[in-house]
């Protein structure tokens, strides 16, 4: 008798896993979708993520019960899973992140499922960047065209130093650039955004056609963005550079578009 109370509620339990499983399941399919993590050694120095080991021996997929910390967890924006490690990350990716190909390692992770295609893309993304300098405990030049945003701390963006204070991003191919969108630093910072050229043509040098320069007065916000116009041609290299004086340039992100 009693073997088989313990067989009927083995069953029960067994038959309620598989039907939350299947909810939960459904869930996370409506709710969330995959995308390509790129470089995330990188963000888990930078936008430390909150970690929760789970429990391997629950029958419910560790993709699912992950989804469940971050759906109570207020801060949560994009979650991935490793093992029986779930992590909760709570930066942003830009619009086009999923619909880029990123060249550095990625994981699988998951974010809030778009409603709309997404039909803007941010040509600079994933895209290499040559610096001439980079001031200590900064980030690398590369984090301009990562398409993401941790500003948790002024390393999440490049700071050049005082001579070499140059940056060129390279789209890889000439391209119709017609918009260039440049984000500044955080508002203790916001002096090495001053006095800074955009150059875009073919060559990543001083020859190439000036397109114009930010304010030479500081911005009154952190993370000042500046669009500039490029009304024809092709291009390939994006250069960046205080070109009025030898004084470090500050940027969070750049951006191209056609």
């Amino acid at each position: 008798m009693k073997l088989d109370f313990l067989v009927r509620n083995v069953k029960v339990i067994i038959g309620l896993s598989a039907c939350l499983h299947h909810v939960l399941s459904t869930i996370l399919s409506g709710t969330y979708q995959q995308f390509a993590l790129a470089d995330e050694p990188r963000y888990r120095t930078v936008c430390q993520p909150v970690v929760f080991p789970l429990q391997p021996q629950l029958k419910i997929q560790n993709t699912i019960l992950c989804y469940s910390f971050c759906i109570r967890n207020s801060s949560c924006t994009i979650f991935s899973v490793a093992g029986n490690m779930c992590s909760l990350w709570s930066f942003q990716t830009d619009p086009s992140y999923g619909a880029v190909t990123m060249l550095r390692p990625t994981v699988v992770a998951y974010w809030p499922k778009r409603t709309a295609p997404v039909t803007v893309i941010d040509i600079a993304m994933g895209k290499p960047v040559s610096v001439g300098s980079t001031s200590g405990g900064f980030g690398p030049g590369i984090m301009m065209t990562a398409g993401t945003t941790c500003y948790q701390t002024w390393k999440d963006c490049f700071c050049s130093g005082g001579s070499d204070n140059w940056a060129v991003v390279d789209l890889q191919a000439e391209v119709p650039i017609r918009k260039v969108v440049i984000t500044g630093p955080t508002l203790g910072l916001v002096s090495y955004f001053e006095n800074v050229t955009l150059r875009a043509g073919v060559t990543g040098q001083t020859t190439d056609p000036f397109i114009g320069q930010t304010l030479s007065t500081p911005a009154t916000m952190s993370y000042p963005t500046y669009t500039f116009a490029i009304a024809d041609g092709n291009v390939r290299y994006l250069r960046l550079q205080n070109e009025v004086a030898s004084f470090g340039i500050c940027a969070c992100k750049v951006q191209a578009f056609l």
